[in-house]
């Protein structure tokens, strides 16, 4: 290639590529735009408890979509949490028979 000596080597990084720093094997290296090793790129912004403060969170059963309060751990409104343990119950309930059937033949 005219213009670069024979002897240069340009080391985990290809002349003229990417912004990012990229090894030969396509991995992101640990340098940093900076050239520093170790450390992370800071955000683009900074992060607040006030933006995941304003997403409400909602039940996680299909269909439902009730907001949920903020203080509840769960993920289902009280109404399908309550439908699905009628229905957990059940469906253990007749595995348990169904294993008591095919062990007691």
């Amino acid at each position: 290639i005219t213009g670069y000596p024979d002897n240069l080597h340009y080391g985990p990084q290809y002349p003229g590529g990417s912004s990012s720093p990229v090894t030969t094997s396509g991995q992101a290296s640990s340098l940093s735009a900076s050239g520093s090793v170790g450390q992370p790129p800071a955000p683009a912004e900074p992060v607040t408890s006030t933006s995941f403060a304003q997403e409400v969170r909602r039940c996680s059963v299909r269909g439902c979509n009730k907001p949920l309060a903020p203080d509840v751990a769960n993920k289902m409104c009280d109404e399908c949490r309550g439908r699905h343990r009628v229905y957990a119950m059940t469906k253990r309930a007749k595995r348990k028979q169904e294993k008591a059937a095919i062990l007691s033949q």
